[in-house]
């Protein structure tokens, strides 16, 4: 069946391009993800790990393209949201990376779980440190 080999295919495509985060891995971690977003272009954790890749590369306008990418496709993801923060963090870009850090927080304070809670607590964490206009350690 097609969707399921394309959902293997996904999924392995995706799990190779984790193991390949060593920097000297990282063309062939590009390829293995351009393959799993060529094979659904609304995956938003696709091109966030992509973008991930393009930001260990220094390729920051790539990465920041990437991840509006993801948001256009799932900005209701407090997960993608907390990684936009995080970028933008440490681009030393503090006004966009407070407000993805409160879109996260806000989407994460509803839930109410375990996970979330110190999830949340590391945002909280990470607000404090942008209004002092620090970087995470």
């Amino acid at each position: 069946n097609n969707l399921a080999m394309t959902t293997l295919l996904k999924g392995t495509f995706l799990l190779e391009g984790r193991y390949e985060y060593d920097p000297q891995q990282i063309e062939s971690a590009k390829r293995i993800l351009s393959k799993a977003i060529a094979l659904d272009k609304n995956n938003w954790l696709t091109k966030s790990n992509m973008a991930v890749l393009e930001t260990t590369a220094q390729n920051f306008t790539a990465a920041e393209k990437l991840y509006l990418e993801a948001l256009s496709s799932s900005g209701e993801s407090a997960e993608l949201q907390y990684r936009v923060g995080n970028f933008y963090h440490t681009q030393k870009d503090f006004v966009k990376a407070e407000k993805h850090y409160q879109q996260a927080l806000k989407k994460l304070s509803a839930l109410r779980t375990p996970a979330s809670q110190k999830r949340v607590e590391d945002i909280e964490t990470r607000l404090k440190l942008v209004t002092e206009k620090q970087l995470p350690q």
